[in-house]
């Protein structure tokens, strides 16, 4: 009977109070704090640098591997010994106008060669042709040179050739099977045609120049089989040899150039013959390609062949995930995020930050190693040395920076359901603005989230109010961001009720407020809870997961563990916590009733946190590095009563066989969700439904991946910020569940 008298008081209260709100504009709202903030996302260039050095034998260009095809050259020092020429193809004679045969009665020909330094003859061409060949081998060969008498000796320098020829007049190669080095000096080639025998059919013909011979001193005989002819001159044969010197060459004699990017660059001369060096600073050049390939050029036709010393530097423009924070009463806040892939030598990075930015932090895996690097307060830049960065570590840069000012200018503060909300902006800056409209609770309008775009006459932008709205006070919160630059300006209004339409809405809601305006407030306060107890259960059940070290599950009246896993790279003895536990426990802290129910008890030793759970015949031990929440000791008592359902019977006759526990793995990630510690992967396909928000999270994970090659990633290089967002961890936990994310076994 109290409870009605209640609801009646209550229900005419509520009736007077909207009567009266009708005649003296009295509005039941609740009074709006600005605190809504507004989040953008945008890409931040940076730029990477390293540096390799090393060494090449014997070539004639110079070919780098790169990291990958996006670093550009901006440094190359080269230095150059053992400068030769490769083997050159030297004519000696090619006019044909005569010839000389061998055959029985003249089976050797020879021509003089002149060698005036060090050299290697690889082979010869001879222009010549056969008639008809010889019964037995025919050979050509390098013989020596007798001074005294001027003609051929019998001692042979290169051992004879098989002749390689055919019956049509044209050049052919023979080719020495052991060249070796020849002094400077005569020599002599020698067509040795002594297989002709007495046979008259055999006739070879080599041909000679009669007629202004390019070189008509060289000297050529004839052999009758007995001895050689008087040498005659200007009467050379024709023949080529294939040869290389071993002359080393200064630079500047070759005027050897480096060509880069469309650009030519002498190489100096070195300290000693056959040296040279070179240093290109300032470039920019993109190879554009894995291999750095840079050419050699010189004034001869010849290549060169060359070893060198090289050193180059290299830089790479990269892109970070970045996001601003844009909050009505402070700064703004921006964070950036990349991650370090250390290549080569000597990486570092340098990040360029908008000049606004002030207090700027850096953190690397949520370290702050501010002092460690470098702000330069005149270039706006942040630079990390090699030392200070960790591969594969996470850097955030975190800074605030003054909100940008514009002029909000709303045309009025009251408008009724289904008006337009019109309002301008006095000389907008090139960006982006957003409109956000907020009712007297602070919650954002349905639909009423707007990219504004202005009219470059009145810069005018006007929002259709919602004819569903509620009477009351409203914010249009208008949001500017250009990617440097951000800011908010808050216009504030009342939406009314046309007349007709309140006195209907008071004569139908006056029914309906009998029953709902009692839980109104109950309700919307209890709401709010929930939603806040809700985001803070899965925040706390996070933390947990990420805060397990070590999980040991034992036989209790062995204290044999029978299942152990260990999340961190931490080391700890578990048999000494084993045996610490066993100890404890006979000093008299004795857990009771373990055969009805769990019992938990928490420890501290060596800065972690120890939770000791008994249950009928085993125990659970969780090493924690920080305090868990209660919703942990939920998880621990439904693990233990799975435990035991599943592996009871195997603890109660367990004699050391711990193979037949390794199940207990999947429990752990049932009811812990260890999973999280996994490393995951993503897996595509399938019929399983995904929102935005998680689609959101699959491509930051594949971006993750990419970043750091690798077909994996961990939970914690997706997470934005050290105070992890529920919101996201809600994702995270859906996409396992779809096993869309699945640990890597």
């Amino acid at each position: 009977m109290y409870k009605k008298k209640i609801i009646l008081v209550l229900f005419f209260l509520t009736l007077t109070l909207s009567i009266l709100g009708f005649f003296l504009n009295i509005n039941l709202i609740i009074a709006h704090i600005d605190t809504a903030s507004h989040k953008e996302t945008m890409t931040f260039p940076y730029f990477e640098f390293t540096e390799t050095n090393g060494g090449m034998s014997n070539v004639s260009d110079i070919s780098i591997a790169l990291p990958s095809a996006s670093w550009n050259l901006t440094q190359l020092e080269v230095n150059f010994t053992n400068i030769e020429l490769k083997e050159e193809l030297i004519t000696i004679e090619d006019n044909p106008t005569n010839f000389y045969s061998i055959q029985k009665f003249q089976p050797l020909l020879a021509v003089q060669i002149n060698i005036t330094e060090p050299t290697i003859i690889y082979s010869v061409d001879i222009y010549a042709y056969v008639l008809e060949p010889a019964p037995a081998p025919v050979y050509m060969q390098i013989n020596g040179y007798d001074t005294p008498t001027q003609k051929p000796n019998n001692t042979i320098i290169y051992d004879p050739i098989e002749l390689n020829i055919s019956d049509s007049p044209h050049w052919y190669r023979q080719t020495f099977s052991n060249p070796t080095m020849l002094k400077a000096g005569y020599y002599s080639l020698v067509f040795n045609g002594q297989g002709v025998g007495n046979d008259p059919k055999p006739l070879y013909r080599w041909f000679n120049n009669i007629e202004n011979a390019t070189h008509p001193d060289l000297l050529i005989w004839i052999n009758n089989g007995l001895s050689w002819s008087t040498g005659v001159s200007n009467q050379t044969f024709l023949h080529r040899f294939i040869q290389k010197t071993s002359k080393v060459f200064n630079p500047k004699e070759l005027d050897m150039q480096i060509e880069l990017n469309g650009d030519s660059y002498a190489i100096s001369n070195g300290v000693s013959q056959g040296t040279g060096n070179i240093t290109i600073k300032s470039i920019n050049f993109s190879p554009e390609d894995v291999l750095l390939y840079i050419p050699i050029r010189t004034n001869r036709t010849v290549e060169l062949i060359f070893d060198c010393n090289y050193l180059i530097k290299l830089q790479n423009l990269d892109s970070s995930n970045g996001f601003v924070i844009i909050d009505f009463d402070k700064d703004n806040i921006w964070n950036v995020t990349f991650i370090i892939n250390k290549v080569l030598l000597n990486y570092s990075v340098k990040f360029y930050y908008p000049s606004n930015w002030q207090h700027i932090l850096i953190f690397q895996n949520n370290i702050n190693i501010t002092s460690l690097s470098n702000i330069n307060l005149f270039e706006n830049t942040v630079s990390i040395r090699d030392e200070t960065l960790i591969n594969g570590a996470i850097v955030n840069i975190v800074a605030v920076s003054a909100k940008f000012n514009f002029d909000l200018d709303i045309r009025a503060t009251e408008f009724y359901l289904g008006q337009e909300l019109k309002f301008s902006i006095g000389t907008p800056s090139p960006g982006n603005y957003t409109f956000i409209l907020y009712d007297s609770l602070g919650y954002s309008i349905d639909d009423s989230v707007q990219s504004i775009s202005l009219h470059t006459d009145t810069n005018l932008f006007s929002y259709q109010i919602p004819s569903n709205a509620k009477e009351g006070e409203y914010h249009a919160y208008v949001y500017f961001f250009d990617g440097y630059n951000a800011g908010i300006e808050v216009a504030s209004f009342i939406i009314k009720i046309p007349l007709i339409v309140t006195i209907l809405i008071i004569v139908i809601s006056s029914v309906v407020v009998l029953a709902g305006a009692v839980s109104t407030y109950v309700f919307t306060k209890k709401h709010k809870q929930n939603v806040q107890a809700k985001k803070k259960a899965i925040h706390d059940k996070f933390l947990d997961i990420l805060n397990l070290s070590h999980v040991m599950i034992s036989e209790r009246k062995s204290s044999l563990n029978v299942y152990e896993q260990t999340f961190t790279a931490k080391t700890i003895d578990t048999t000494l916590i084993s045996g610490f536990l066993s100890a404890i426990r006979s000093f008299g802290i004795e857990l009771t009733n373990i055969e009805d129910e769990t019992q938990t008890i928490k420890l501290e030793y060596k800065n972690s946190k120890i939770l000791m759970s008994e249950f009928k015949d085993f125990r659970i031990v969780l090493i924690m590095n920080d305090t868990p929440s209660p919703f942990l000791l939920d998880s621990i008592k439904k693990l233990s009563h799975e435990i035991e359902a599943k592996y009871g019977t195997l603890l109660k006759t367990f004699k050391g066989n711990i193979l037949q526990f390794r199940g207990i793995e999947e429990l752990l990630k049932i009811h812990l969700n260890t999973s999280f510690l996994y490393p995951l992967q993503i897996m595509k396909g399938g019929k399983v439904k995904i929102n935005q928000l998680e689609k959101n999270l699959i491509n930051r994970a594949q971006n993750i991946m990419k970043k750091r090659n690798s077909d994996y990633f961990y939970i914690t290089y997706i997470m934005e910020e050290k105070s992890y967002d529920s919101k996201d961890i809600e994702v995270l936990f859906n996409l396992l569940e779809k096993k869309v994310f699945q640990p890597v076994i």
